[in-house]
């Protein structure tokens, strides 16, 4: 069967065309994901471990500005939809499984007096770690946390939680999630 194999050195990562009799075959020879391409953006991918998955953006809008003007943290919650002090707000369903990749965040003006953290949550519980949450700073107005790399079930709750210091002034907090969605 004429083959056509290309390798990376790097990482010894082969990808390989070929025909047969009957089919056109297109893959991986080695043990890595093979992502299917269209106008060079990924459109969908075959992980290593046999799951079909594509890429997705997740966006929690914020409903009002946040500031705090109190002596203490203040602490807020978006599903989606609102932006509450109301806990309970964590309480949007993943509708199938799916990996949280990235998380973005876009401040509308930058911050003075005091900063905040905010972080993405399952099943209520805050997901921290480095870059898994993002410190908002004064003076910047787009943060992005690299490794938030978290599996959500089906079913499983998502929202943001965010945590405003003493003396921050009014911003609006626009989350928005790197998602990938996979299909066993």
């Amino acid at each position: 069967s004429p083959t056509l194999t290309v390798t990376d050195t790097t990482n010894t990562v082969q990808s390989s065309i070929f025909s047969d009799d009957s089919n056109a075959h297109i893959g991986s020879l080695s043990d890595h994901n093979v992502v299917f391409r269209r106008n060079n953006s990924e459109s969908l991918r075959l992980t290593s471990n046999g799951l079909l998955g594509t890429d997705f953006f997740m966006q929690f809008p914020p409903t009002t500005p946040l500031s705090n003007a109190g002596g203490s943290n203040a602490t807020y919650y978006q599903n989606g939809a609102l932006t509450s002090s109301d806990a309970s707000m964590l309480n949007s369903a993943v509708p199938q499984a799916m990996t949280v990749l990235k998380m973005r965040l876009y401040v509308n003006g930058v911050l003075t007096g005091g900063g905040a953290t905010v972080s993405v949550t399952k099943n209520v519980a805050a997901i921290t770690g480095t870059n898994k949450e993002i410190d908002v700073t004064t003076g910047t107005n787009a943060f992005e946390a690299n490794a938030v790399n978290t599996d959500f079930a089906a079913g499983d709750r998502i929202g943001i939680k965010i945590v405003v210091e003493p003396g921050s002034s009014a911003a609006w907090y626009h989350v928005v999630l790197l998602c990938r969605m996979t299909i066993a």
